[in-house]
């Protein structure tokens, strides 16, 4: 927890911040314990990674040196076990189960921060989540742009040939597909945060 300094009249500035709660999930620890041990007993958690991890084959995609959409190593430091309970949340069936790993993640990580740092007497209507986010293909979004294209791919190559019924896209599935705003509204949702 952080302490921060107080005003002349004993209240805390209007502005204050405080980091109150932490967790992570990371390659080869599900948990901030699990890591430190990791990094204390030196504890490489970077793998060889699976072939099914990039949806074709390694030869295919792998590069000697550096190249757009290349692999440039048959290693990683990748989260497999997502600690994931989705009865803890407070979300839609039929969105759990429609989440990509990176929302999963999101969620386990923020309630496990969320309950790891003192709440009382706070007000969780003014409580915010702000995560910062890089737009990278997830499982999800990748699944559901193959699907599209293949699609319409197959529509217009073979349509004289066979009809294509075109994939099936609920509204839970299209939002999994979101990376960029979704997960820290997802958490906020999930944790009844302002």
């Amino acid at each position: 927890m952080t302490t921060i300094a107080s005003e002349s009249n004993g209240m805390p500035p209007k502005n204050a911040i405080a980091i109150v709660g932490a967790a992570g999930i990371f390659p080869g620890a599900a948990d901030l314990i699990n890591f430190w041990q990791n990094i204390a007993t030196k504890h490489c958690a970077i793998a060889p990674v699976s072939s099914q991890r990039w949806g074709v084959p390694t030869e295919q995609i792998q590069a000697t040196h550096i190249r757009a959409d290349r692999i440039c190593s048959l290693k990683a430091g990748l989260v497999e076990d997502i600690p994931f309970d989705p009865e803890r949340f407070d979300l839609p069936p039929d969105l759990r189960a429609a989440l990509d790993p990176l929302h999963r993640l999101v969620l386990s990580a923020g309630h496990s921060a969320w309950h790891d740092c003192e709440r009382d007497p706070l007000d969780p209507a003014r409580v915010g989540v702000i995560l910062a986010s890089i737009a990278l293909p997830t499982e999800t979004a990748s699944r559901l742009t193959r699907d599209v294209l293949g699609y319409l791919l197959e529509s217009k190559i073979f349509a004289a040939t066979s009809p294509v019924d075109p994939p099936t896209i609920d509204p839970a599935r299209a939002m999994a597909a979101r990376v960029t705003s979704l997960p820290a509204a997802l958490l906020a949702s999930a944790l009844k945060l302002g």
